[in-house]
């Protein structure tokens, strides 16, 4: 994962025999620059950056059996630091959304599938020593090479912004959270469930459209969970588009609604 800030461009690395080896061997914070790149951090498998809109810092998810996450002070973009590391309570944490007015981080794990809240002050820095709040995921599909467990994978904001949505690769369902003011979160249940074999990985959003991109198998779906669906039940995923072939292995796109949606 990359981010930019000013002229400045961040990425991380996983260990150098790639992940799932040992971390803490050659992997970490690196800065581009448009005539060279070099490592500027020693950090163990920096799998995703995310900077705060207004200091300079950039905190960085440490994907390892024990998961942390570091704020990183880069106001010397040549000798960034470490400020402060607080652990996120569980195993391989993968992905980090930054809230708007960054008053928390949303940590997704993917092996240990837990949905971490962390909450930050003023400064940017943590305001606790561990995740104020931790939601657990459960279940499987019905690919035992990737869906074996639950695994939340990717944190966004659902159409509208009231609330967070996670893509459970494991269990072919988007998690649904309501966001309290301060930040922190209310489980709402399954937002959607998409046709088995998807393995939503990541999504974006347009309106009231939710893009899905499903990685492991042969199947794709298309989800909804915007503010015409919040007082209702789950959405499921129309199966008439499901993509076919039951050897490909290529992560795919697809869009809500069909073309001949006749309404919420």
């Amino acid at each position: 994962m990359e981010v930019v800030m000013s002229e400045q461009l961040w990425w991380g690395t996983y260990p150098e025999a790639g992940l799932g080896t040992p971390t803490g061997t050659g992997e970490g914070l690196w800065k581009q620059s448009p005539d060279d790149a070099r490592l500027v951090l020693a950090l163990d498998a920096p799998s995703w950056l995310v900077a705060h809109p207004s200091l300079p810092l950039v905190y960085a998810v440490s994907e390892a059996d024990e998961s942390a996450i570091h704020a990183i002070d880069v106001s010397d973009p040549e000798a960034p630091r470490i400020a402060a590391t607080i652990p996120t309570g569980g195993a391989s944490a993968c992905h980090a959304l930054l809230a708007g007015g960054a008053l928390t981080l949303y940590v997704a794990h993917y092996v240990s599938s837990e949905l971490v809240v962390i909450r930050l002050g003023e400064d940017g820095l943590f305001l606790d020593n561990s995740p104020a709040q931790s939601f657990a995921h459960a279940g499987t599909g019905p690919y035992e090479a990737r869906q074996d467990a639950s695994h939340a994978h990717f944190v966004a904001y659902a159409p509208g912004r009231h609330h967070l949505l996670v893509c459970d690769l494991g269990t072919d369902e988007l998690r649904r959270y309501a966001i309290r003011p301060d930040g922190l979160l209310d489980d709402h249940g399954i937002g959607a469930t998409l046709p088995p074999g998807t393995g939503p990985r990541h999504l974006a959003v347009r309106g009231e459209l939710i893009y899905v991109l499903g990685e492991p198998v042969h199947l794709g779906a298309h989800a909804a969970v915007g503010p015409r669906r919040r007082r209702g039940g789950p959405h499921r995923g129309d199966p008439r588009d499901h993509c076919g072939g039951a050897q490909r292995r290529r992560a795919r796109l697809l869009r809500h609604p069909p073309r001949r949606a006749r309404g919420p």
